[in-house]
């Protein structure tokens, strides 16, 4: 019996230290701010981990699929103000205008190309470029704006573009490049 008590006053401390790491964490301002963008981040994580156990398709490719089907009907939400925050930072919808009204359909359609693995290397270069010169764009104007609204989660959820963005962006395409490569 004495056993089993040091086991379970081990886990139970362990436990503990958990709750106090998630208060910790959660209670974070920096966390408060990106609540949304991080949960979406936890279940498109999620679901590339399941589905890549079940399928032939790798994490990489699902978490790129899921991440772009996700942001893009996020996105189509609120289709007018999405356009005039996006045109305010990415250089593709400075060049060519209709690009930002299209971007969101853009993204879901390369996201079904990867999730179905149809043409996926052609989905995966685009997608390198999209998210390359979207991070540029953030980069720049973040230097002259930092209160810039980042509307990706939709109208619901406005927060200011950050460090976090581009970190997101990056993410997008080293996971694309690792795919390719």
């Amino acid at each position: 019996m004495y056993i089993f008590t040091q086991i379970k006053n081990f886990f139970q401390k362990w436990i503990n230290k958990g709750k106090a790491l998630y208060v910790k964490i959660t209670s974070h301002p920096l966390f408060q701010i990106h609540k949304p963008i991080i949960y979406a981040f936890g279940i498109v994580f999620i679901c590339a981990v399941i589905l890549s156990l079940l399928t032939k398709i790798g994490f990489f490719q699902y978490f790129v699929a899921f991440y772009l089907l996700l942001f893009g009907a996020l996105e189509i939400r609120d289709i007018k103000d999405f356009k005039k925050v996006f045109e305010r930072y990415d250089p593709l919808s400075y060049w060519f205008p209709w690009y930002s009204g299209l971007y969101p359909y853009i993204s879901i359609f390369f996201a079904l190309m990867l999730i179905l693995d149809y043409f996926a290397f052609i989905a995966l270069v685009f997608i390198i470029i999209m998210f390359s010169t979207q991070a540029y764009g953030i980069w720049k104007i973040m230097k002259k704006e930092p209160q810039i609204p980042h509307i990706n989660m939709g109208p619901k959820y406005k927060m200011p573009l950050s460090k976090l963005i581009l970190l997101e962006s990056g993410i997008i395409v080293l996971f694309s490049l690792l795919i390719l490569f």
